[in-house]
């Protein structure tokens, strides 16, 4: 590697084939890689003349940063993570992962726990609580938090903000522009608040072009296979002349259950009905036909996080306030004009 273009973690990752975690664990011995890997990862170091910025830290100096979530196996939370785990070990702190449980005294005795830590900072992955929690557990912990998507106004606590309505409003007015009028809302009771936001961002793009929004048009749904079905079956008993030419899906993962319902009913996609998406997961890409959705930075959301928490670490500013991420929408193939025929 050229003496004024050093190689940097990336280069290690790319050569070794790992993701940039990987070669973070080889480098700190920290959390598990198999022998083969390893090996592979040294090697690439070898070749590249990889040489860590991190300075060594001694174990008293060690300082911890938590990263909390709900479920470590749902796609979104996950990729936020794998964001904020990678630049918490760039830095040469640890991060130390936690699925947190349901029971608020188990969510409690954590927190106190935490507390024997020599913790520097907490990052929320898709761990929701009302701003009342986030001021109680701040109080037990007494470290700076970066919290998503829950307006917390405290001095030591920022907030990202996903922008859903805006989202909601930008694909459907893609969705307007391809002459649909009669498009579905499938939202689900479990992330009420979220889903009151895309709703709003539907009504706002629909207002706009004198468009009303008929009730049976928006529908809460459990978000597993089971309660897609249950929407796209309420949809389809409409008379044909009232349903939707169009559907926007909470989330992608109930997009693609929704996909799998409109199949068993014949249906083409987008021929008869266009759907979308959010959140852009992998799968998005895969599915029949590949998903139109909105783009969430997730793995960036996650970095910066991190980046946010140093800055209140540093009291760099007396308050960050709130963060907003603008989605942008991507286009793919399950969204197309509105049949001839409506």
């Amino acid at each position: 590697m050229d003496s004024n273009n050093p190689a940097i973690l990336q280069d290690v990752a790319h050569l070794a084939n790992v993701s940039t975690a990987t070669v973070s664990r080889v480098i700190n011995d920290s959390g598990y890689v198999s022998a083969e890997t390893r090996d592979r990862v040294l090697q690439a170091i070898d070749a590249l003349g990889y040489k860590s910025q991190r300075p060594r830290i001694k174990a008293e100096e060690t300082s911890w940063v938590a990263i909390i979530t709900q479920s470590i196996e749902d796609s979104f939370n996950s990729e936020v993570i794998s964001g904020a785990y990678q630049q918490v070990m760039d830095e040469g702190r640890f991060p130390l992962i936690l699925e947190m449980p349901s029971s608020i005294d188990q969510q409690i005795n954590i927190f106190k726990q935490l507390q024997c830590l020599n913790l520097v900072g907490l990052i929320s992955a898709g761990f929701f609580q009302p701003a009342d929690g986030w001021l109680n557990y701040y109080d037990q912990i007494k470290v700076p938090i970066v919290v998503m998507n829950t307006k917390v106004r405290h001095p030591e606590i920022t907030s990202i903000i996903i922008n859903f309505e805006k989202a909601s409003y930008r694909a459907t007015q893609h969705l307007l522009n391809l002459n649909h009028t009669r498009i579905a809302y499938l939202g689900v009771p479990d992330f009420e608040e979220f889903s009151l936001e895309e709703y709003k961002g539907i009504i706002h793009a629909l207002s706009e072009r004198g468009l009303d929004y008929p009730d049976e048009y928006k529908i809460s749904v459990a978000r597993t296979p089971e309660g897609a079905s249950q929407g796209i079956s309420r949809l389809m008993a409409l008379p044909p002349e009232k349903r939707p030419s169009a559907i926007y899906a909470f989330d992608d993962q109930l997009a693609i259950y929704a996909i799998n319902s409109i199949h068993n009913y014949g249906l083409r996609i987008p021929g008869d009905i266009s759907i979308i998406g959010f959140d852009n997961i992998l799968m998005a890409a895969h599915t029949n036909p590949p998903l139109t959705t909105v783009h969430v930075p997730k793995h960036r959301i996650g970095s910066q996080a991190v980046h946010l928490m140093n800055q209140l670490i540093k009291r760099e500013t007396d308050s960050l306030g709130f963060v907003y991420i603008d989605p942008a929408l991507v286009v793919r193939d399950s969204t197309g004009p509105a049949p001839k025929d409506l």
